[in-house]
């Protein structure tokens, strides 16, 4: 996205910006059924495997296609903020993560998630101090660039979660009749309208913003993601009922992502480009995997049993909070001061 902004013309940056931006939500959708197929033929080793390989036939990609920045400098890299904010990172989420098998309660939940903490604040402390800083964190949070961070961690959260709710409504199968019991496989095709919807949400968020302000247009994308929430805590009984979800929930995946690296753009210097973006990546990021962790840990903890239908209303209503989180984010942040123009390049 950052070479993108360098290296086209002015007129193509923003839809440029936009079909990168949802190509990793298109991507997501698309992951879970590929990975099923695999899983499914060659068991769970061998879809990590297909992981690795996609991962490293990207790498390749980028190495031989990506045209240099004609204004990028190299900065020099803060290995030691790296590590730390890695490292912690990594504590917080698996201690969310294991709360399911551990329990909140459990010494090496309190210890990872305490960890974590306090090394995350350890690591705002060193950043808000250096000089040449890892991450920009007053560009990140003191700017008009806050409303599309918050957004991102919110919107990454709720994506996930509902992708995972999914996952659970699809394959679980109980006594009580609650669950859809479908193979994996199953359960990756029904991803597939979410995927193409993720791409026409994007097309269609593109086409308004150029009539309205795309800060106005990305609450929007938000709130057709919310409805599909409340639509599966109302009705998840029928497989046409996780159809219509992951249809809406596409096109408010898509007109969602789409917008965000837009107006990061708008408000963020064109030297920053590059660090602010991939800020905003590792936010939604953080978010998904917050997100996927949350789904589990609420819908197990709201059951009576294990993972009966009152504790998957419960985890629907709780993301369909975490989706009004995000449209009040950038409601109440998205509208400050619009910062630089686009197009605006370094001299």
């Amino acid at each position: 996205m950052a070479i993108a902004r360098d290296v086209l013309p002015p007129q193509r940056i923003g839809s440029v910006m936009a079909v990168l931006s949802v190509g990793m939500v298109a991507g997501a959708g698309l992951g879970f059924p590929l990975t099923a197929f695999v899983a499914q033929l060659g068991g769970l080793a061998a879809a990590f495997w297909f992981g690795t390989v996609l991962t490293a036939l990207t790498l390749a990609l980028a190495w031989r296609q990506l045209p240099r920045a004609p204004y990028a400098t190299i900065a020099r890299t803060r290995i030691s903020e790296s590590l730390l904010l890695g490292t912690s990172t990594l504590c917080f989420l698996l201690g969310v993560s294991q709360t399911t098998t551990w329990g909140w309660g459990d010494p090496r939940t309190l210890a990872l998630l305490v960890a974590g903490t306090a090394g995350v604040a350890t690591w705002v402390r060193l950043t808000l101090s250096a000089a040449s800083p890892l991450v920009d964190l007053r560009l990140a949070f003191g700017t008009a660039a806050l409303g599309p961070n918050l957004a991102a961690v919110s919107a990454g959260t709720g994506m996930y979660m509902g992708l995972t709710l999914m996952m659970v409504l699809v394959q679980t199968e109980t006594p009580s009749g609650w669950g859809m019991g479908k193979s994996v496989l199953v359960a990756g095709l029904l991803l597939v309208p979410y995927s193409a919807m993720s791409v026409l949400g994007s097309r269609i968020s593109l086409f308004v913003g150029r009539f309205v302000d795309p800060a106005t247009v990305l609450p929007f994308g938000c709130g057709i993601y919310l409805i599909s929430t409340l639509l599966l805590a109302v009705a998840h009984d029928q497989t046409w009922h996780a159809v219509v979800a992951m249809v809406l929930a596409g096109l408010g995946s898509g007109g969602t992502f789409a917008t965000l690296p837009v107006l990061l753009i708008r408000v963020v210097p064109a030297t920053e480009t590059s660090s602010a973006l991939a800020f905003n990546q590792v936010l939604r990021y953080f978010g998904f995997s917050v997100g996927s962790a949350l789904g589990v840990t609420v819908l197990t903890l709201a059951s009576t049993d294990t993972m009966d239908e009152r504790g998957f209303v419960v985890a629907s209503l709780v993301n369909a909070a975490v989706w009004v989180l995000a449209i009040i984010a950038i409601v109440g942040f998205g509208r400050r001061r619009r910062g630089l123009d686009p197009t605006q390049r370094p001299t």
